[in-house]
C-alpha cells in the first residue's frame, strides 16, 4: 500500500483528521486507533494514528529532505499518524484540509523522506 507520514504538534491529530474526513465524505467509519474514508469516487484513504515514540522512530531513522523552504520540525515534540492511500491527488487534498482545520503547521513525509509543509503538497510530486 501506497503511504505517507503526517506529523503535527497536534496531540489530537487523529480527531482533527477525523473531523475533516468527516467533513469530506459521508462515509466515514472509525475504531479505536484509525479512521477510513471512502469518496465520492469509491477511493478509500485510510489513517492509523502512531504513538509519539513511534513517530519520532520513523523520522530518525530516515535521511530526510526539505520540499519547497519548509522549516524542519522539532522532532521532540511531535505526533503523527499514517496515511495509506493510492491516490496523490486524494491523499494531497485532504492533508491541505487537515492543515488548515489544525490551524498550525502539519508536515507530510512522503515514501521519498521528503518533508512537505501539508498545506502545500504537490500531488504531481509527492511520493507515496
Amino acid at each position: 500500500m501506497k503511504s505517507a507520514l503526517l506529523v503535527s504538534y497536534r496531540v489530537d491529530l487523529l480527531k482533527v483528521i477525523a473531523d475533516v474526513l468527516g467533513t469530506l465524505s459521508t462515509d466515514v467509519s472509525e475504531a479505536e486507533g484509525y479512521v477510513r474514508m471512502v469518496d465520492g469516487e469509491g477511493r478509500i484513504l485510510t489513517v492509523f494514528g502512531m504513538p509519539q515514540e513511534e513517530t519520532l522512530r520513523s523520522l530518525r531513522e530516515d535521511e530526510n529532505t526539505l520540499r519547497g523552504g519548509v522549516t524542519a520540525p522539532d522532532l521532540g515534540r511531535l505526533c503523527g499518524c499514517s496515511i495509506e492511500c493510492r491516490w496523490e491527488d486524494l491523499f494531497a487534498s485532504v492533508v491541505r484540509e487537515v492543515a488548515r482545520a489544525a490551524g498550525e503547521t502539519c508536515w507530510v513525509v512522503d515514501g521519498d523522506g521528503v518533508i512537505w509543509d501539508a498545506a502545500h503538497v504537490d500531488p504531481n510530486l509527492v511520493r507515496l
